[in-house]
């Protein structure tokens, strides 16, 4: 086995959602062809780390799929303000992978998480002995919307793959952000230059309404899974001004 994935053996027979996860991640296009492994996909991976394991899981294969320069992760969100701890726990596990200076930003509000703390966040962020971790509360990392603009900036157009794992509020945040130092461009303006796709991972097995694409561009006429929970009226109203590829 893979050194780098045995840590996820538990939790993949434990947790069948693994399986699907994996072949998303791999039939989606997120990691590319064997020919095209020169060329690292860019990822902005967005999570709402601290309700389930998915999101551990989702990074944690993000990682081996960097180790094997299939992948470039640029940076991390942290998007779910009611869980106060996530960046730490996020940090701890770029540090474990060997990545300690990928960049985390989180929400500095708590206006949008699960505000129970499933997986003991504060616990594991707070044990910066034993996992190595800088960043503890969310306030110790970057704004997540001033470090998506700043990240985007710096990148070729059309280059980026944004990964959300839950809920759209860091993306959200962004497509309505005003120009600022990062870039003169508005968050709209920004997405459009130098994202490529965007890649949502939840409600893997829910129904799709007539009309919605799973990887395809989005337009006014599609629209997300129907699945209360994960794609609130914010996630409707992106999906129906997106025009970058994307896949559910």
């Amino acid at each position: 086995m893979d050194p780098a994935v045995k840590p996820l053996a538990s939790a993949r027979s434990s947790y069948p959602g693994w399986v699907a996860l994996l072949l998303t991640l791999i039939l989606t296009g997120l990691v590319p062809s064997p020919a095209a492994w020169a060329t690292p996909v860019r990822v902005i991976f967005d999570t709402d780390m601290g309700s389930d394991c998915d999101d551990v899981g989702a990074l944690a294969i993000l990682h081996v799929y960097a180790d094997r320069g299939q992948a470039e992760i640029i940076g991390c969100i942290f998007s779910s303000g009611k869980v106060p701890y996530g960046a730490g726990v996020v940090e701890a596990i770029n540090v474990y992978y060997g990545r300690p200076h990928i960049p985390v930003g989180a929400a500095h509000d708590g206006l949008v998480g699960d505000p129970v703390d499933k997986m003991t966040a504060e616990k594991l962020a707070k044990d910066t002995a034993a996992f190595g971790n800088r960043m503890v509360h969310n306030r110790d990392a970057e704004e997540m919307t001033a470090l998506n603009r700043r990240l985007l900036a710096s990148q070729p157009d059309h280059s980026v793959t944004y990964l959300t794992v839950g809920h759209t509020k860091g993306l959200h945040d962004l497509l309505v952000s005003p120009p600022d130092a990062a870039s003169p461009l508005s968050g709209f303006e920004l997405v459009q230059r130098k994202v490529q796709r965007w890649v949502a991972l939840g409600a893997l097995g829910a129904a799709i309404r007539r009309g919605a694409s799973r990887r395809t561009g989005i337009s006014s006429s599609t629209g997300p899974p129907r699945t209360p929970g994960i794609w609130s009226s914010v996630s409707r109203c992106q999906c129906s001004t997106w025009t970058a590829g994307t896949t559910f």
